[in-house]
């Protein structure tokens, strides 16, 4: 009897000791297996049942395991491409109305969006943004850029007037029109891009830009308003397209650095202080003759306190009368 008792110690000792061996080696098999599998993407490993953690290896905000969402786009450097992702990151918050269509909006307002650089999206909540309404931005002082959207083919009145930290702007190539006052008192205002298409410029759409240097106008635009230009003390030289018949009154008025403008034979008057205070003005370079220069309507003081300026014309030349 003794002995079976012994016996049966022994094989139960055994027994302990093969299951510790067994445990040790699925142990050492869960350490040694060269990385963990999640088939059924629980966050388990197949064959150690370790905990697997996400990862986001295509840089998409996204756990490639089970598609959580790990992280929001983030542009520590400003230049408005997410850190992680490199998507464009619009800005958030602006406001906006339904156009009657249905189908696109208008921009409307600076909403409770408080970047400096605005980046207007394509799309908002679906509505495709086709237009930047009258007074959407109007005196927003602290806004240092604009971008806007390809789809925008409106842009309304003094839209812009009074965005004093403005640098530049690039117009989409479907507009059509600068309305009036769009860019009045853009003060930082020093370079605007404007597409070939345009077919008028309001009137005052660029007055008191005093940092704008140069403006390249579309041979499309067939119509510059009154008051245009006036107190842009930094513009330098200006060249009408061909096709205009009318400059415009106070177009140029306290242009004091203007020295140079070119007029197409098409014009046929010119309005009254046009050129008022231009007091460098030197040259006027006119593609018509001498004769059609003097047949032209010229309003009361239209060059009222100019530079001593020279007319060019294609048959010679006609100096300034006092």
């Amino acid at each position: 009897m003794k002995k079976i008792v012994l016996l049966v110690i022994s094989m139960l000792m055994l027994m302990s000791i093969l299951l510790i061996f067994a445990s040790c080696n699925e142990h050492n098999k869960a350490l040694e297996h060269t990385a963990c599998f999640d088939s059924d993407n629980d966050h388990y490993c197949d064959e150690c049942e370790q905990k697997v953690e996400c990862t986001d290896s295509d840089s998409n905000h996204k756990c490639d395991v089970c598609l959580r969402t790990l992280t929001k786009c983030v542009d520590e450097n400003k230049d408005r491409n997410c850190d992680t992702c490199g998507i464009v990151i619009y800005t958030d918050g602006l406001a906006y109305s339904v156009n009657p269509d249905n189908k696109t909006c208008t921009i409307t307002g600076i909403g409770r969006c408080t970047d400096t650089d605005i980046y207007i999206p394509e799309y908002i909540d679906e509505y495709q943004v086709t237009g930047i309404g009258e007074e959407a931005f109007k005196n927003c002082s602290n806004l240092t850029s604009i971008t806007i959207p390809n789809g925008v083919t409106n842009i309304g009145a003094s839209a812009f007037e009074g965005c004093s930290g403005i640098r530049n702007m690039t117009i989409p190539s479907g507009v059509t029109k600068i309305e009036n006052s769009t860019f009045k008192n853009c003060s930082e205002l020093i370079m605007v891009s404007l597409p070939d298409g345009i077919t008028s410029i309001g009137s005052y759409a660029f007055h008191k830009c005093t940092n704008l240097s140069s403006i390249n106008i579309p041979q499309t635009a067939k119509r510059i308003g009154d008051f245009s230009f006036s107190f842009c003390s930094s513009l330098s030289s200006f060249t009408f397209p061909d096709g205009n018949e009318k400059i415009g009154g106070n177009v140029f008025v306290q242009c004091t650095n203007l020295t140079t403008v070119t007029i197409p034979d098409s014009i046929i008057s010119i309005g009254p202080l046009a050129f008022y205070s231009c007091t460098n003005l030197k040259r006027i370079n006119f593609e018509g003759n001498r004769q059609r220069w003097e047949d032209l309507r010229k309003g009361e003081h239209w060059n009222h306190n100019t530079g001593d300026y020279t007319v060019h014309c294609k048959d010679g030349t006609i100096k300034k009368l006092f």
